[in-house]
């Protein structure tokens, strides 16, 4: 079911992930590089492989050209990370100054998790706002602290956004949790109850001191996160990863049977036990670390890791999705379709969650159409 060079980049993943030696007996002469390269690319975990890389003997190796563009591409992400956290000095500081309590989400704060943070492929930089009247503030007055406009508001739900040094700065005034119903129902009450009866997590990040959610927080919402955007496109290995390392670096802390409750009050045992089992048998996670293991989804598992390969990152990396017509109609056409059979392939293992999404997949889809035509 999964190629040599998927079995070869899954190797190099885990010993990355989990700092373990690599198999160096499974790359020999006639390794396929350039897909294992692809693969890294559209799972986002080239700073992660290419440490590993770099550590095989010189025969091993893909030849220069690869290898050297993967050392700049790494090399980029450390850079970028690098100006990221040095970005949280001067947003902490601002809603200090503005006297808004913030709360860093993933990002910078799950690299941490890493073991080495700066290798983590960054994305942009979320902050939570709880309070609704905090929340207008942020988005009146942070981006006018930096001097630069608010890129986009959304007039649907308390999410807005701008762009700070090339820096995407992501402004949060909910948590969102449209898997399935419950999930949608809870997620907001499950939230605040999570604040109000944790302390927050003081973490420094390069030179930053971050305030992030509570521990007994992350440890579900990272996975909540993940899973949204699986089932709202596709999901990348790189989000798993942040999920697993962080039930792993902070396993002492979390009250595991808390965390049992809390999946299921938010509908979401199935949806776990399959991602579970699937960062057990194929990622090289712990049964230790990870709770709701189960060996009766292991075919669901390998499905799901296919899955994952297919699509890569938010899906953008799927054929099903990809077209060289010129024609904008033909473009949203192929899009639309190929979503949909994105969605409808977990039908069988997720069926409420592979159907509750639809109804939003085509009003977002219209709404993204009706802003490209306009352009």
């Amino acid at each position: 079911m999964f190629t040599k060079a998927e079995e070869q980049f899954l190797e190099l993943y885990r010993s990355g992930i989990w700092e373990k030696p690599v198999k160096e007996e499974i790359f020999d002469g006639s390794t396929d590089w350039e897909t294992i390269k692809d693969l890294m690319l559209a799972q986002t975990v080239i700073g992660i492989c290419t440490n590993v890389i770099s550590k095989l003997p010189a025969q091993l190796k893909p030849n220069q050209n690869i290898y050297f563009n993967l050392i700049m591409l790494t090399s980029n992400i450390e850079q970028a990370n690098k100006a990221m956290n040095n970005l949280l000095i001067e947003l902490f500081d601002a809603c200090e100054k503005l006297n808004i309590k913030a709360f860093l989400l993933k990002g910078q704060a799950v690299a941490q998790c890493y073991p080495n943070p700066l290798l983590r492929q960054s994305g942009d930089i979320d902050l939570l706002f709880l309070e609704t009247g905090e929340y207008k503030k942020a988005v009146d007055e942070l981006h006018k602290y930096f001097s630069v406009p608010m890129t986009e508001i959304d007039p649907d739900r308390p999410h807005a956004l701008f762009i700070c040094k090339d820096i995407v700065v992501e402004l949060h005034g909910d948590i969102h949790g449209a898997i399935n119903r419950k999930a949608m129902k809870n997620t907001m009450t499950w939230t605040k109850r999570m604040f109000a009866q944790n302390p927050p997590l003081i973490c420094n990040i390069g030179e930053a001191k971050a305030v992030l959610p509570p521990v007994h927080f992350d440890a579900l919402f990272i996975f909540l996160h993940a899973a949204r955007h699986y089932f709202g496109s596709a999901v990348g290995l790189r989000q798993l990863s942040d999920w697993m390392r962080y039930l792993y670096t902070h396993k002492d802390d979390i009250n595991r049977t808390e965390l049992l409750k809390d999946i299921e009050y938010l509908g979401l045992t199935k949806v776990w036990s399959v991602f579970a089992t699937m960062a057990v048998d194929y990622l090289g996670c712990t049964e230790e670390v990870m709770p709701l293991y189960n060996n009766r989804y292991k075919k669901d598992a390998k499905r799901l890791l296919r899955y994952i390969l297919d699509s890569g990152n938010f899906g953008y990396h799927d054929k099903r999705i990809q077209t060289s017509s010129k024609n904008l109609f033909v473009q949203r056409f192929i899009a639309m379709k190929g979503h949909l059979e994105m969605q409808f392939r977990n039908i069988v293992t997720f069926p409420e969650e592979s159907l509750y999404g639809i109804p939003s997949f085509f009003k977002d889809g219209f709404t993204r159409f009706i802003k490209a035509f306009k352009k």
